[in-house]
Parts: structure tokens; sequence; C-alpha cells
């Protein structure tokens, strides 16, 4: 059995894995700010481990990828406009 980390794990797709994963056995912890996931896409996964919060933040991505064999990255915004690359380098290109 393999520890897996879903980012954007309340988005339709991280979800979906998380599911998945967690049917398959496995340990999964998600991770997701709700920025664009949605609380009831995490009913029926209680036996994921979540934490509500930022993949921009350094302690929630430390405490997220511990012990993590395989990262799902799954937190992203559907689409970025060129503007906020140039904007907001450190939060739009990771």
């Amino acid at each position: 059995m393999s520890q897996f980390l879903v980012t954007g794990a309340a988005g339709f797709i991280g979800r979906s894995i998380a599911k998945r994963l967690l049917e398959e056995g496995h340990d999964v912890r998600g991770i997701d700010n709700f920025s664009t996931g949605k609380w009831e896409n995490l009913e029926g996964l209680e036996k994921m481990d979540f934490m509500q919060g930022d993949i921009t933040d350094t302690h929630v991505m430390e405490r997220g990828c511990e012990g993590a064999e395989v990262i799902f990255h799954e937190a992203a915004l559907a689409s970025v406009p060129p503007r906020c690359w140039i904007q907001l380098p450190a939060t739009t290109l990771m």
C-alpha cells in the first residue's frame, strides 16, 4: 500500500483520483483551498486525510508531502491569463 498526496482534492479531477486510490486501499492525503473546489466533492472520501490549505504555503506543503511516495498535482486554475504570469510569477509559475 502506498501513500499518495492529491492537491486540488476537492475539485472534479482531484476527487476522482482520490476516490479511486482509496477504493484500491491506498493511504491518501488531500489538500485544497476551495478557490474552485467544493466541499460536497469530499463526500464519500472520509478515509482521506484532508487538509484545507494552499499549495503556495510552504508549511502546508511540507506537512502534505510528508511520507508521500506519489503526488498528483491537480490544484490549478483552469485558465491563467498571461497578464498574471507577469504580475504574479511566484504564484502562477511554480
